[in-house]
Formats: C-alpha cells, sequence, structure tokens
C-alpha cells in the first residue's frame, strides 16, 4: 500500500500558490540588503522582489512627507473654496483668505525641502 503524502499550500489572495526562493548570503550581504530595505521602508522580502522585477525600488513616503501631503490636500479645499468665491464676488476677506493660504504652502514647502535634506 502507498503512503499517501499531503502538500502543505500558502496562497496569497488571488489564490495562486507562493513558492519559495532561498538564497546563500554572507552576513555582511544580509546586514546590507536588510538596511537597504529598512531605508526604503520595505520588508526585506519586498525590498528583494521589488529590485528583481523592477531594477529599482521607490521609497515609500515617511511620516513627516504624509504630514505635507495631508496638509496641501486640507489647503487645496481652501484653494478651490477660495477661488469660487472670487468667481462670485472680489472682496477684502477673501484677498485675506488667499493670503493666507499662500503663507500656509510657502510653510509646508519650505517643511518638506527641510525634510528631504
Amino acid at each position: 500500500m502507498e503512503k499517501q503524502t499531503t502538500i502543505k499550500r500558502r496562497y496569497f489572495r488571488k489564490g495562486e500558490p507562493i513558492k519559495d526562493l532561498h538564497i546563500l548570503l554572507s552576513l555582511d550581504e544580509h546586514c546590507k540588503i536588510k538596511s537597504e530595505a529598512a531605508l526604503n521602508g520595505h520588508s526585506i522580502s519586498l525590498y528583494c522582489k521589488k529590485l528583481l522585477f523592477t531594477g529599482k525600488v521607490v521609497p515609500r513616503f515617511s511620516v513627516a512627507e504624509l504630514k505635507c501631503l495631508r496638509d496641501l490636500s486640507g489647503l487645496s479645499t481652501n484653494v478651490n473654496q477660495i477661488a469660487h468665491r472670487l468667481n462670485v464676488e472680489t472682496d477684502a476677506l477673501t484677498i485675506a483668505m488667499a493670503e493666507d493660504v499662500i503663507s500656509s504652502l510657502k510653510k509646508i514647502l519650505a517643511e518638506s525641502q527641510q525634510n528631504r535634506n
């Protein structure tokens, strides 16, 4: 009588089977890959996949960059409101609001430049 063996399968979300790829690295090579992955905000596995399939790794947004994007998103709403109001009527209050938004934009852009350096 033959012995039946069952193979455990792991699946992606789409139901595709996962295959493992094992590579041997020196401790220095592993540390280098691990630090590069961490710098880009990725796991080692995701970093290696991106590097193999695309030849480049695009870093994820940092917390500071995400904050700047949220601030810019909020200001874009204000800009749309000001533009609508300027189309309806022009008054000192609308102009003051526009100047306030412009100064806020300058502040956010200066902060994002500091974060990049």
